[in-house]
């Protein structure tokens, strides 16, 4: 696949980082690509609520994850529906199938879709929880765009690990579309109702990023 197409699904991501922002949530957004076409998409719940202890459960990876999963077995329901009704085929094209839409980025119609050709692209490093899940569900590549470098698992030693982690043969492709991504985190960071991660780590180092970006780019003019 080329850079273009990478470019093109990861702004699909931050798209769904964009919505998640609008909402007040932490701003993730992830999309999984199969054949040249969007099959699932996730963006980050459970961080907006200051009544409520922040879901760690509902990362973008993880919603989009099961959006993928959600596909695969509609499309395996609707091949059993279509093999009970062989004999009554009317015409139309039972080879296709319409995917479920949880997201205005995802295609309607996906011909059979493989886990192990797909790709994930993040707008933030996944998590341990979120890699673990994505190795298991047998996509073997990931874009990110900005990394974490408090809770980021992308760089821990697999080769350390049980086999099947190990053997998995997962890519990673870090900082695509990073100063886009960076730009959404400093704006959640910035904002004074924010309560998620609040003095953390991570929002010392965003904030410091992104003023990195900020004087380069007046001395530059």
């Amino acid at each position: 696949m080329t850079l273009l197409k990478h470019n093109k699904y990861m702004k699909l991501a931050l798209k769904e980082a964009a919505k998640a922002l609008e909402l007040g949530e932490f701003p993730v957004g992830c999309v999984i690509v199969f054949n040249g076409k969007v099959v699932a998409s996730g963006s980050r719940l459970g961080t907006a609520s200051p009544e409520k202890r922040p879901s760690e459960i509902d990362h973008a990876e993880i919603r989009a994850l099961k959006s993928l999963e959600e596909n695969i077995n509609h499309h395996k329901n609707i091949n059993h529906h279509n093999g009970k009704n062989m004999n009554h085929h009317d015409g139309s094209d039972n080879g296709r199938d319409m995917c479920i839409d949880n997201g205005s980025n995802i295609d309607r119609e996906i011909i059979n879709i493989i886990p192990e050709e797909c790709i994930i692209y993040c707008t933030m490093e996944p998590c341990l929880m979120c890699f673990g899940a994505i190795i298991l569900s047998g996509i073997k590549q990931i874009f990110y765009a900005f990394e974490d470098p408090m809770g980021g698992g992308t760089s821990c030693n697999l080769g350390e690990l049980p086999i099947l982690y190990r053997e998995s043969g997962i890519k990673v492709v870090p900082y695509l579309f990073r100063e886009e991504s960076l730009k959404f985190f400093a704006q959640f960071f910035s904002r004074k109702n924010n309560f998620y991660w609040k003095n953390s780590f991570l929002e010392q180092y965003t904030l410091k990023e992104a003023n990195y970006i900020i004087q380069a780019s007046e001395t530059d003019n």
